[in-house]
């Protein structure tokens, strides 16, 4: 697949993601996200693991590691998107609970 095809699949790829995050349920979206978030966890930790680990000598380790790359950038792209349709379509905003207990990003012990 040529450069122009890879580009043209990207855009298409990109308003496909723009049309599900302005017409999904808010909800749906949200639920997607969480979803999303769990997946992004775990590619960056095996992208983490495969690029710290040593090279084998046929070359997969490499390819295998350049999937998970792509794997968490799509996820991160992917939770941008609907991140942000969330943020515009609800009233209240977006909001993120990662855990149990909220951080204060603004405490000077974080800094």
């Amino acid at each position: 697949m040529g450069a122009e095809d890879q580009a043209n699949n990207a855009i298409d790829e990109l308003l496909t993601l723009q049309h599900v995050a302005q017409n999904a349920p808010v909800d749906e979206l949200a639920s997607s996200v969480a979803i999303m978030f769990a997946q992004l966890a775990e590619a960056l930790d095996t992208f983490n693991q495969l690029a710290a680990g040593e090279p084998c000598s046929c070359g997969c380790t490499s390819a295998i590691t350049k999937d998970a790359g792509v794997q968490a950038i799509m996820l991160a792209i992917h939770i941008a998107i609907y991140s942000l349709a969330i943020g515009q379509r609800n009233p209240t905003g977006l909001q993120i609970l990662i855990s149990s207990e909220s951080v204060d990003l603004d405490r000077p012990d974080l800094n």
